[in-house]
Formats: C-alpha cells, sequence, structure tokens
C-alpha cells in the first residue's frame, strides 16, 4: 500500500514476516538509473530460485537448542515461525532465535501471557505486543547513546551526535507507547543534555568565529525547544550581522569599490563557508574584477602597442560572456 518513492522502505520493514534476503531483489528492481536495473523476467526467476534455495538450506541446516525450547502450552499451531528481528525461520520450539539471538517469546505487559515476539497483537487481551517491543527496543537505543552522549572522553561534535540519535529513539519509542510515563521522562531528560550539548557546541562555534556552524546548531536547539528565548535571540543576531556585511559588500560593489567589496566577503565565506548566496557573490565580484582588469588595464597596454588582433580576441572573448 506504499508506493516505493525516494528512501523507500524495505519489504521486511513493512512486512515483518518478510525475510531480508528479499530486499536485494527489490532493489534490483528499483534502481533510478536503468543500466543498474534488473533487464528481464527470467533474471527475476533465476535470482528467486537462488534466494529460495539459500533459505531452505540455512533451514534445514539450523539444529533447534533443547535446552531453549518453550513449554508445550504456550506453542503456537504453526510448525514454525519468523524471528520479528531478522526475518529467519524459527521454530516454535526455540526460544531464542539461532541467527539474531532475539527472544522469541515475551510477557504481554498487560495480562502477562507469554506471547511470540512477532505477533502484532496479545491473543488474550488484545495488548500491542509489536508496540510493546518496539518501545523496549528504542528506549534501549536512546539509553546507550545517552551514555555515549555522556562520555567526556569523546570530542563535543560526536557526543552532540549520539544526544542526537537518542532524542530520535526516545521520539520513536514514545511513538508507539503515547501514555508510557518512563518514555516522556526519558524524552525530556534526552532533550535536556542534547540542548545543554548544543549550547557548549554554539560557544565554541562562536568564539571561533563559525558562525555558518553556529546558525545550524541554534536551528538544533530551537527543533528541540521552539521557545528557547536565548537561542532565538542569538540566531537573530546572527544573521542580522550577516545581511549588515552582505549589504555593505553591496554597497563597496556598487561604488565600483569591487577588490574591497571581494575581500569582505571572502572574509564572511570563512565564517559561513556553507553559504550558496556568499559563494555565488564571489564569483560574480570575480568576474566583475576580471572584466575591469581587461577593459581597463590590458586593452589600453595592447593599444599603446598596436596589438590590434589580440584586443579584438578579448573583445570576442567579452562579448561570448554576454558583456
Amino acid at each position: 500500500g506504499i508506493l516505493p518513492r525516494g528512501a523507500y522502505l524495505r519489504p521486511s520493514v513493512l512486512v515483518p514476516m518478510r525475510n531480508r534476503r528479499w530486499d536485494e531483489l527489490t532493489d534490483l528492481m528499483l534502481q533510478p538509473a536503468v543500466q543498474h536495473r534488473i533487464r528481464d523476467m527470467q533474471q527475476v526467476a533465476e535470482h528467486i530460485e537462488a534466494t529460495s534455495s539459500v533459505l531452505s538450506a540455512q533451514t534445514q541446516s539450523r539444529i533447534p537448542d533443547k535446552h531453549l525450547t518453550v513449554p508445550p502450552e504456550v506453542r503456537a499451531a504453526s510448525p514454525r515461525l519468523c524471528c520479528a528481528e531478522c526475518g529467519e525461520i524459527v521454530a516454535n520450539d526455540v526460544r531464542f532465535c539461532p541467527v539474531c539471538r532475539l527472544p522469541q517469546w515475551m510477557e504481554c505487559p498487560q495480562c502477562r501471557e507469554l506471547q511470540h515476539s512477532n505477533s502484532r497483537f496479545c491473543t488474550v487481551c488484545g495488548t500491542s505486543i509489536h508496540g510493546h517491543r518496539m518501545l523496549q527496543r528504542y528506549s534501549a537505543e536512546a539509553r546507550k547513546n545517552l551514555e555515549l552522549a555522556m562520555d567526556a572522553a569523546q570530542i563535543l561534535s560526536a557526543r552532540c551526535q549520539h544526544a542526537h540519535q537518542a532524542g530520535l529513539a526516545a521520539v520513536r519509542a514514545l511513538r508507539h507507547a503515547s501514555e508510557h510515563h518512563e518514555a516522556r521522562a526519558l524524552l525530556v531528560t534526552v532533550n535536556e543534555y542534547h540542548i545543554t550539548l548544543l549550547r557548549q557546541a554554539v560557544a565554541e562555534a562562536v568564539s571561533g568565529r563559525r558562525l555558518g556552524e553556529a546558525i545550524g546548531l541554534l536551528e538544533q536547539i530551537l527543533q528541540v525547544a521552539a521557545d528557547d528565548r536565548e537561542a532565538t535571540s542569538q540566531l537573530a543576531h546572527i544573521r542580522g550581522y550577516f545581511n549588515q556585511r552582505l549589504m555593505q559588500a553591496q554597497r563597496l560593489f556598487s561604488k565600483g569599490r569591487i577588490a574591497d567589496a571581494t575581500c569582505l566577503l571572502e572574509k564572511l565565506s570563512q565564517r559561513f563557508p556553507e553559504d550558496a548566496l556568499v559563494r555565488n557573490r564571489l564569483e560574480d565580484y570575480a568576474a566583475q574584477q576580471e572584466t575591469q582588469n581587461v577593459v581597463y588595464r590590458l586593452i589600453p597596454e595592447l593599444k599603446e602597442k598596436k596589438r590590434w588582433y589580440a584586443i579584438r580576441r578579448e573583445l570576442i572573448q567579452l562579448r561570448r560572456l554576454g558583456i
């Protein structure tokens, strides 16, 4: 029910029962470049047969561990089930997946009945087993990244990245259990620590005159806390400085002081290296300065030396540039 546009979700993500090995076929059939796609259905059939053979061989060679069996009263009617993590087929009397070691059976958080981890809902009370599993998974991921963010031995940029990943995981956990108090408290803790790290990074960027980097960090703070007055004030101040310098360079250029305007923009590009507007202005000013050098310096020198063909060549080149 979802069109595979852009960074599409793979079949193993949309359908937990689907094995990840089939994702390769989907990727080959949906390549943006035509020359990289599978060309005919014969290749598709060969790929399907090869993948089926590999999966059948893996299933037959897998021996269940008798020490990790599930009690008979909770076994499913189907003799084989799929692992919710890796999609591998696992016998229903095995407690752990032999590939990814994910527990195949878990207690329902509501009625405490044993349910398979690949079940969408509890067969007894109807509680979402998938949502509870995702809550546990993303909460653990958030706590792990938060611990890495708190490691003072790492550089500040890496700690900010770990805090960002922790925030994303905490948000995903909360989506699966919006009323879960622990998940909400975890998100609040992660966001507070993330903002603290971002403020330190902003201070370092401003002291190093890396104002473009500071703008990106302040925007991240506002994404986490949209009503942060300090970040809003700093962002407005830096953007005001940028616009003021840009207008000053434009005034110098309009007065014919192209070299001064170029020098000012070069300093501005060092502080805002990723700004496309500054780069485009620098390219325009450089072209104008080169044109002035040709018109007011080179051509008069050639005229004094009576090198008329050289003058004609320079004028033709200027005409090709649209001048």
